[in-house]
């Protein structure tokens, strides 16, 4: 998983827009974005967060409804840091 911290100033911003709303399309994005940019720009970074693996999508009509796939607390984490903190948090199988 990419670092919250790694990732570019606006793809935080759409990753913390999804953090607030839960859920939401790409104009519900960028309404909540500070001087947004134009709708397929928006479009093309959820789309590069997914390829990430930090967001996905379901299609709904004619568009998707995107969310966020890690808390907001594990986003923020190095990636070491969240391997760790996924590891430790998953109870081991078999035992």
């Amino acid at each position: 998983m990419v670092a919250f911290l790694d990732l570019g100033r606006r793809e935080r911003q759409i990753l913390e827009a999804l953090f607030r709303l839960g859920r939401g399309t790409v104009a519900e994005v960028l309404r909540e974005l500070p001087d947004p940019p134009s709708y397929s720009a928006v479009r093309t970074m959820l789309g590069k967060l997914e390829r990430k693996g930090l967001v996905a999508h379901v299609q709904k009509g004619p568009g998707y409804v995107y969310r966020a796939l890690a808390s907001r607390k594990l986003a923020s984490l190095r990636p070491c840091a969240a391997s760790f903190a996924i590891c430790t948090t998953t109870p081991l199988r078999g035992r």
